[in-house]
């Protein structure tokens, strides 16, 4: 349970779920010949302050990610990103599309909605020997997506794309990407991107 208080609404929110996981990587931070699947789905109550509960929701989301072996170290990354709800969703829990987490190249949550779609391509290519620890190399991507509201259709939706290049590093314990995207329509961003695993 949580209390939320976002555009000057105030909700109290209740959500019961869990989600799966497949995982065949034999190492994430250099994945080839893979599979990493994730897939969620909450029931979703809200209260408004004072107020009586409405009915409750549901929100599914599946996440996956192919990762094939080309030539020589060469991976060929599909991601294909899918997330929903069962009725119209507060503005809090709408989902994003933009930006570095489903379409490089546009302002990072530039549009929002109850359901998103999105897919990327991306072709990395590392130059250094295959039995370094860490890996540097390059990679190309193509993003795709949209994102839409209850009683709007897939089909009429005209998908967001975007594609570029850029630097990647993969070591033990950290990653950084460094990239360049061009958002159709949008002009061209440089991005910055990383993180750390324990």
């Amino acid at each position: 349970a949580q209390r939320v208080n976002f555009g000057g609404v105030v909700d109290q929110v209740t959500t019961v779920g869990g989600d799966v996981t497949l995982d065949t990587r034999l190492d994430p931070l250099q994945p080839r010949n893979a599979l990493f699947v994730v897939a969620k789905a909450d029931q979703v109550r809200v209260t408004p302050d004072g107020g009586t509960a409405r009915d409750p929701y549901v929100r599914t989301s599946i996440d996956a990610t192919g990762y094939l072996g080309l030539i020589r170290q060469t991976v060929l990354v599909a991601r294909v990103v899918r997330a929903d709800a069962t009725a119209s969703q507060p503005s809090y829990f709408k989902n994003t599309l933009g930006g570095m987490p489903n379409l490089r190249g546009f302002d990072a949550a530039r549009w929002v909605g109850d359901s998103l779609v999105a897919g990327t391509l991306e072709l990395r290519i590392p130059v250094t020997p295959p039995l370094n620890v860490g890996k540097t190399g390059f990679r190309v991507f193509y993003d795709a997506g949209t994102v839409y509201d209850k009683g709007q259709r897939y089909a009429d939706q005209t998908l967001k794309r975007g594609y570029g290049a850029g630097l990647f590093l993969n070591a033990a314990v950290f990653q950084i990407n460094l990239d360049v995207a061009h958002g159709q329509g949008a002009g061209t961003r440089f991005l910055v991107g990383g993180g750390f695993s324990f």
